[in-house]
């Protein structure tokens, strides 16, 4: 992809995250972009979709190269990405790719000081080649992935945003008949749209069954979870979906960990629980989702009884964060 997600190499992004040990407050830095009268910070919870403005209806002055911006609550693993947009002439964005706190990070990591040793005698190997070293992983991670994965689909869910008060949410119950009966807005989830658009990875599926059924009460319901890794963007968390591009086979992500080189990640192991005939995560589909976050702006999601009104400075997708 030419959007920098699956790159190996370590550079050191245009934007720049840096935030408080809880996270309630990032700074985003940027440098001078030529031509730019102002700017304009956004930020989200998905790397390429669906952009928050978080700097305000006007733009920042030309002269202004940071921000900073106090994150409301949000479950602690979820990863918050951030985007600079130089106004001007030709309006453009510094970098497609939304940066977070881990890949402002990395570069960082193999820096002189971050490679020495308490004991300078011991540091056989510099910072060069500290640098090739990790990247070198990520080429053969990436590689082995390419030979032995497969396509899939992730939805990365929806934890704060528009409310939705015609669904309820998923208490972890047994599902059951009454999940076909709820108000598909929202696949369960209770934030309108509830998941944010596809972005389509490769991935390997363990050694454990695709599928094992037992006749219940709903219908056949899945018995076994599945192991699955990935590379290290985009970061995965609790409760995302990935839709199986060969077979449509759903799964929702149950815990996730990934593997890490000085706090640089490399592959991510998932475990997957396959999602259940009757559940309303059935219905997600990358079009479905697209033209529901077309909507979040129309009059029909204003009424009362959502109680979140749109930033009227904004567009369709700029009031994730309320």
């Amino acid at each position: 992809m030419s959007n920098g997600m699956f790159v190996p190499s370590l550079e050191d992004p245009v934007v720049k995250v840096v935030s408080t040990e809880d996270r309630a407050i990032y700074i985003i830095s940027w440098p001078v972009a030529a031509g730019a009268t102002g700017y304009r910070v956004y930020g989200g919870f998905d790397p390429l979709h669906i952009r928050s403005l978080i700097s305000g209806s006007a733009a920042l002055p030309s002269t202004q190269t940071s921000f900073e911006f106090k994150a409301p609550a949000y479950p602690p693993g979820q990863i918050v990405y951030f985007w600079v947009k130089a106004e001007g002439p030709s309006p453009r964005f510094l970098d497609e790719y939304g940066t977070y706190l881990l890949r402002s990070m990395q570069y960082g990591s193999f820096t002189d000081d971050a490679t020495r040793f308490s004991d300078t005698t011991n540091n056989l190997i510099v910072t060069s080649d500290q640098k090739y070293y990790m990247e070198e992983i990520r080429r053969r991670a990436k590689g082995i992935l390419e030979d032995t994965g497969e396509y899939a689909d992730l939805f990365i869910k929806q934890w704060r945003g528009l409310p939705d008060p015609t669904t309820q949410d998923e208490l972890g119950l047994d599902p059951n008949y009454q999940a076909m009966t709820r108000s598909d807005k929202t696949y369960g989830v209770g934030f309108y749209p509830g998941f944010f658009p596809a972005i389509r990875i490769r991935i390997r599926f363990g050694g454990l069954p695709v599928a094992q059924l037992d006749y219940q009460l709903p219908g056949l319901r899945p018995l076994l979870e599945n192991e699955a890794w990935t590379n290290w963007d985009p970061i995965v968390h609790e409760n995302d979906v990935f839709v199986r591009v060969s077979t449509g086979q759903r799964y929702v992500a149950r815990s996730v960990a990934f593997s890490n080189y000085r706090g640089v990640p490399i592959t991510q192991r998932i475990t997957l629980e396959i999602v259940t005939p009757t559940s309303p995560l059935q219905k997600i589909t990358d079009a479905d989702v697209r033209a529901k976050w077309g909507l979040v702006n129309s009059v029909d999601y204003l009424r009362a009884g959502f109680g979140v009104a749109s930033d009227p400075g904004g567009g369709p997708d700029y009031i994730i964060f309320s």
